[in-house]
């Protein structure tokens, strides 16, 4: 999200649900002020969300003190508070067809814990994308400093995704109407990572999903051929 423009711009070009999130409550209202003639949710989410324990709780005992957006809730220009590494508390599971990301995956290079702090992110990603949906990563990063963590392929891996990844040198404005970007040159690009997630990549990832949660609950979960998409065995 941040303060850029960007989201006025794609509502101004014709996208009708755009769901902005950030993890500063300052962020999240000052860009519902200002672009409030497009905003639909005048009522911001609390600034602190609960932990995963008393979200856990709270469903067993049927009273949610909070909203959990599902696919049939959004539309229109929407800004949430929320940390995208623990979106549980925010977003079902394949509520989104595309995620968008502008630098936000190159800020978490920057954390204290880089590797564990990507790995949550990226989870969180494949969690809340459609089993064919889209994640969009608009980075600085060189593909050989991004590759071994946005695609990861492996089902045996603890960093699993279920998508295919592309990349694009996409040219940077350039100060010099004349110049002529080079697109070899890292300084005159950016890197756009585009993550198709896969209907059988997806099954996958959901059946490992239920085994994990059957061993912590010390149940036995027989593994299942990858359905296609035309949900049959492949």
């Amino acid at each position: 999200c941040g303060t850029s423009g960007m989201a006025a711009d794609m509502h101004a070009a014709g996208y009708a649900s755009l769901t902005n999130v950030d993890v500063s409550r300052i962020c999240i209202d000052e860009m519902a002020t200002r672009y409030a003639d497009i905003s639909v949710n005048a009522t911001k989410p609390d600034a602190v969300r609960p932990t995963t324990a008393s979200i856990n709780e709270c469903i067993d005992n049927d009273e949610l003190p909070f909203k959990i957006y599902g696919r049939d809730d959004l539309g229109g220009v929407r800004w949430l508070q929320a940390d995208c590494r623990n979106l549980d508390s925010v977003f079902d599971s394949r509520t989104f067809d595309v995620v968008l990301d502008k630098a936000l995956l190159d800020a978490l290079y920057g954390s204290e814990v880089p590797s564990r702090e990507i790995h949550r992110y990226l989870q969180e990603v494949d969690r809340i994308l459609t089993p064919t949906g889209t994640y969009l990563c608009i980075s600085h990063g060189l593909p050989e400093n991004r590759l071994d963590k946005i695609e990861d392929t492996d089902p045996d891996s603890d960093g699993f995704l279920a998508w295919h990844t592309q990349v694009h040198a996409v040219p940077k404005p350039m100060l010099d109407p004349y110049a002529v970007s080079d697109l070899r040159d890292p300084k005159d690009v950016y890197y756009v990572y585009v993550c198709k997630k896969s209907f059988e990549l997806d099954d996958e990832k959901q059946q490992k999903l239920r085994r994990a949660r059957a061993k912590k609950l010390g149940k036995q979960v027989k593994k299942k051929k990858p359905k296609t998409r035309r949900g049959r065995p492949r």
